[in-house]
This record gives C-alpha cells, structure tokens and sequence, in this order.
C-alpha cells in the first residue's frame, strides 16, 4: 500500500504516519523496519515511533547502505537467529 501524508494526516517525522502504516499491516512498530533517504524523517521518526529505521544513502557517503540490494546482507542475519 501507499500512504500518503495527506492520507495519514501528519508528515514524517511525525509518529502517526508511522503508526498508520504499522496498523495497515497489522504488525507491532517492533516487526517493522523503514528504510529512507532521509535521516530525520525517515530514520529518526521511525525510531521515535517504535520502528527500526536505515538511512538509504544512494550517493555513496557510506551510510548503512547505499542500495536496497543490501537489505538482504543486514535483515537475514537477524531473520535466521530466530
């Protein structure tokens, strides 16, 4: 799904965005990880809403990734120790 911020009423870093879309999937802040180019916005919002947030960093400053191709490297560790 897409939410928008006019949908959700409140613009990133807001917490209700991120609340919204957790809902929408039926899955606790815990269970969710947003991935962004912005680090206030989607980075330290997520955190403040109870979500894990990477900094997508697509111009090579060597930022947590730089692709979403590397997503795989940072959430299968996690996904086989449980």
């Amino acid at each position: 799904f897409i939410l928008t911020s006019a949908e959700a009423g409140y613009s990133k870093p807001h917490p209700v965005i991120f609340e919204e879309a957790t809902n929408r999937l039926g899955l606790s802040p815990q269970e969710v990880l947003n991935v962004g180019d912005s680090i206030e916005e989607d980075v330290q919002g997520a955190i403040a809403a109870g979500l894990e947030g990477i900094h997508l960093d697509r111009n090579g400053h060597g930022d947590p990734i730089q692709s979403l191709k590397e997503l795989t490297s940072l959430i299968r560790p996690q996904m086989n120790s449980d």
